[in-house]
């Protein structure tokens, strides 16, 4: 399954699959978005599946935005479908609030 983001109302969706196949190009996407933008929210919720690698990806990008002194959010957090990969992942973003849950 591939991965397609849209910008929907000035809040990036990704559809599909983040893998260890595409991190590294989703997390170099959203680097130049915040290069252009001051602010950078992603909703996770129309993903389909996340593994480990693709976790990584959105915790670097997060040191990254924040080395540079941006403002990234995820929404989303609530889908299913991506939290065993949190889990596996050893990477406990939510205790630092960058994700907003959704409703």
């Amino acid at each position: 399954m591939s991965l397609n983001i849209y910008e929907n109302e000035g809040v990036f969706e990704l559809h599909g699959k983040v893998s260890s196949y595409n991190a590294e190009q989703v997390k170099k996407y959203f680097e130049i978005m915040l290069k252009m933008k001051s602010r950078v929210i992603i909703n996770l919720s129309p993903l389909n599946k996340i593994d480990v690698a693709g976790v990584y990806a959105f915790y670097e990008l997060l040191l990254h935005a924040t080395a540079e002194g941006k403002y990234l959010t995820f929404k989303g957090a609530n889908n299913p479908s991506l939290q065993v990969a949190f889990l596996n992942s050893g990477c406990n973003l939510f205790e630092f609030n960058y994700f907003q849950l959704s409703a």
